[in-house]
């Protein structure tokens, strides 16, 4: 067994082949996803396409004390920067199309980009959940709202893919990024459909009722794949149709949702019998709460919990549990108006009522 960057190191002078991305290649695209290539990178097809080699150590220059600000999703993503630059397989992909959205207003954050690949196709990957408050929202509306403004934009980015770049679309994503890599494809239209050779989702969340037995959906669901650890608690929520398979991390509970933490043999991910009782138990619980409280009382406790956040003031989530930030909790539940206090205990009476259910 080995990890990303050991993968990386051995497999560094090895091309694509014309089989495109192997599995664990995916890891790598869904962790570069994370990385702030705004600036760098151009917008669209009008600006072209620049190496990773050379977008990675610019990075790492605008990363450094003496950059711009800008920072790393997470510490190990300077290192993954390090090793594409050293690695043959991926220095000399072209990288383009990098789209950043953060609008509080619209409650959204998106970012996605398009790997060249030799073979002639190109990849394209969605960003998971940043650390922003924001981006936690959008992850919480997905149990009530018909569409995410950032599954809007998945739709539109891989429909405006254009048809000379690429004879075949490979689709990923990690987390939330799974969910829009596998929503953008099944609603893209049917000829960038027909280009679709892969969709791949690394621990990403299911869908609503509905969505998953759409045409569109039904369509491209041959090629649809997600893998999620043997702990998952992100990609067992909501509806999942596609293959899932269960994969083997190194970490411990919520930490397996970090792709630096999964087992690799050879050029895919090791494999687990099935997922944890752990896993299993929580997944329950939230199912059965999801069951027992209806879907605009969701919304209103997903509006309750967040004017709670929004009274501290924090922007991200490393901010929210900061010390000082707690007084701005405590206020902000004093603000809340009885229903919404009282769903909040509700919530709690059900998930504590699924736990103890055996079986």
């Amino acid at each position: 067994m080995r990890n990303l960057f050991e993968y990386l190191e051995n497999t560094g002078a090895e091309p694509f082949g014309p089989q495109g991305p192997a599995n664990a290649d995916y890891a790598v695209f869904c962790r570069l996803s994370y990385i702030p290539f705004a600036g760098i990178v151009p917008a669209d097809e009008k600006g072209g396409y620049v190496s990773l080699a050379d977008a990675a150590e610019q990075v790492i220059k605008l990363a450094d004390t003496n950059g711009d600000g800008r920072k790393y999703h997470l510490p190990a993503d300077a290192k993954l920067l390090g090793e594409v630059i050293r690695s043959k397989r991926y220095s000399e992909l072209k990288l383009g199309r990098y789209v950043e959205i953060f609008n509080t207003a619209r409650q959204e954050q998106f970012c996605a980009m398009t790997f060249l690949i030799p073979d002639g196709g190109c990849v394209v990957v969605y960003r998971g959940t940043d650390g922003s408050i924001i981006g936690w929202k959008e992850d919480f509306n997905m149990g009530f709202m018909d569409e995410l403004p950032s599954q809007k934009d998945a739709v539109a980015y891989i429909n405006d893919t254009p048809e000379d770049a690429a004879r075949k679309l490979y689709v990923c994503g990690h987390s939330k990024g799974g969910n829009l890599a596998m929503y953008a494809s099944a609603f893209a239209e049917e000829t960038v459909q027909q280009r679709i050779a892969a969709v791949k989702s690394l621990d990403g969340p299911g869908f609503r009722d509905g969505i998953t037995g759409t045409e569109g959906f039904m369509r491209v669901l041959d090629r649809m794949e997600s893998f999620i650890p043997q702990s998952s608690i992100v990609g067992m929520l909501l509806e999942h149709k596609e293959r899932i398979h269960i994969i083997h991390s190194c970490a411990k509970g919520s930490k397996q949702h970090d792709i630096y933490s999964w087992d690799i043999t050879g050029d895919d991910f090791t494999e687990e019998e099935g997922l944890t009782s752990t896993s299993l138990m929580v997944n329950k619980a939230i199912n059965t709460w999801a069951e027992d409280m209806p879907e605009e009382k969701r919304m209103k406790l997903t509006e309750g919990i967040f004017e709670i956040v929004q009274a501290t003031e924090a922007e991200t989530l490393e901010e929210l549990f900061e010390a000082k930030k707690l007084f701005g909790v405590l206020t902000g539940m004093g603000k809340l108006d009885d229903e919404t206090k009282e769903l909040i205990g509700q919530t709690g009476k059900i998930i504590m009522r699924s736990l103890r259910k055996k079986g």
